[in-house]
């Protein structure tokens, strides 16, 4: 909820002083108010700025810090006035399009292991989020049991970002899979760590004595409820392979 009317957040005598308080007390995911008065080009600004990071598919707290760097340049005071309530204290929910709203959701752990770490951070490259974004997301009709390819290929010189985009693509639409396993290729892995690195992702217990051929339908039983089963029939024929 946004409460951009002036005062909306201010302690006060009352228990009702502070409606952004008050909501969040009454199980309001977020609630941003405004602790003092707001000129009217700093609720233009922020609003502004908020809703295109927020639909751009940052969560809350990043669009909300923004906003708030977009104003700064007019009035380091105008900066504070907007704040940020919260119920879900340890930080844990994202918001996530669901139907006809936005609703808490647990957000998923993206397994990224093995890839390499950004040490400079995320910069410049909000573009290309926004548009790896729109594909992964768009609603794809299924034919029987098999979607249409869904591919991404992020490509040029080394030292570009590249890896970084990837990771933050992986953190940001996770919500929108049920699960995110990265598996490097540089080297390039034998089908034996490969099926290692899925059947840790997918919880399926294994026995390196097994044979391959077993361990193999194992994973592809697991992945009937993360995958359509003709996508897990063409990974266990390249594990095969």
């Amino acid at each position: 909820m946004v409460l951009s009317a002036c005062l909306s957040a201010v302690p006060g005598e009352g228990p009702e002083a502070n409606l952004a308080r008050l909501l969040c007390q009454q199980g309001a995911p977020f609630v941003i108010g405004m602790q003092m008065v707001v000129p009217d080009f700093a609720a233009r600004q922020f609003s502004t700025m908020f809703y295109r990071y927020l639909l751009a598919g940052e969560d809350i707290f990043e669009a909300v810090r923004q906003a708030r760097l977009v104003v700064r340049p007019q009035s380091e005071l105008a900066m504070g006035i907007p704040v940020l309530y919260t119920s879900d204290a340890a930080h844990s929910g994202i918001l996530r399009p669901d139907g006809n709203g936005l609703q808490v959701k647990e957000p998923p752990r993206p397994i990224l292991e093995g890839l390499p770490t950004i040490e400079s951070g995320f910069f410049g490259r909000q573009r290309e989020l926004v548009e790896i974004g729109e594909h992964f997301t768009a609603e794809r009709p299924r034919s029987g049991e098999t979607y249409p390819p869904l591919t991404v290929t992020l490509h040029g010189s080394g030292g570009i970002g590249k890896t970084a985009l990837l990771v933050k693509a992986a953190e940001r639409f996770a919500w929108k899979f049920n699960g995110v396993l990265a598996i490097p290729l540089e080297p390039l892995p034998s089908p034996e760590r490969m099926l290692e690195r899925l059947e840790k992702a997918l919880g399926v217990k294994a026995d390196l004595a097994t044979e391959r051929e077993t361990r193999l339908s194992d994973v592809s039983r697991a992945m009937q409820g993360h995958k359509p089963a003709s996508r897990a029939r063409q990974l266990r024929e390249y594990l095969s392979g």
